[in-house]
């Protein structure tokens, strides 16, 4: 299974989710407007989704959802875009944000699921 990490790289977009209420629509809206900050494969779980959120197992019996995410991207001893590495990264990429923000969006698969205001929305 593939997560993927996508930045908004213009702040109008965080505007259009948490004050308009504007989800991205397109692939190409998605393409233009938001840069991959981080990609995941991780092998051997179970996805399970509930609409506006997903749940991913391990064979452990670990669970992972968007707010595992969220955490994991706003937590500066957490966060891979913390580093000076990172932020270089980011920089290149047209980012100018480090942490996870409203707008931001966690892609499992084909399913992308945009952080709101207050939780997720699910956008096909």
């Amino acid at each position: 299974m593939e997560v993927k990490i996508l930045y908004w790289k213009d702040i109008q977009s965080m505007v259009d989710v948490q004050y308009e209420h504007k989800l991205p629509t397109t692939k190409q809206q998605i393409k233009d407007d938001y840069a991959i900050v981080k990609e995941y494969d991780i092998p051997d779980v179970e996805v399970k989704t509930y609409g506006d959120w997903f749940e991913i197992t391990d064979e452990l019996g670990s669970v992972v959802t968007p707010d595992t995410f969220f955490e994991i991207f706003n937590m500066d001893d957490s966060n891979p875009l913390a580093t000076p590495e990172g932020q270089k990264f980011i920089r290149d990429s047209g980012v100018k944000h480090t942490s996870m923000s409203c707008g931001d969006i966690v892609s499992v698969d084909d399913s992308l699921y945009v952080c709101i205001d207050v939780g997720w929305r699910k956008i096909n």
